[in-house]
């Protein structure tokens, strides 16, 4: 299967910890081959094999579950 990026921004995240536990859950979705998380750049990097859409979704309840928001970059945004 082919693995594609998807870039999301952050909105507001402040917290090592969140950043470990976005990371940490990440891996385990099965269809998320590598998740990055960058305070610096307010960035979620995804690399993934699943549908963009359904990636999203999951990547944003995830996030939302620990009290904070994620918006998904434009495919032209993302590297």
């Amino acid at each position: 299967m082919e693995t594609k990026i998807l870039e999301m921004e952050m909105l507001g995240f402040g917290c090592p910890s969140c950043v470990y536990t976005i990371e940490k859950t990440g891996r385990k979705m099965p269809a998320v081959k590598k998740i990055d998380v960058s305070l610096a750049d307010q960035r979620i990097t995804i690399e993934h094999t699943g549908e963009r859409g359904e990636i999203v979704e999951k990547i944003t309840e995830m996030v939302n579950r620990i009290g904070h928001e994620v918006r998904e970059l434009a495919p032209e945004h993302s590297p």
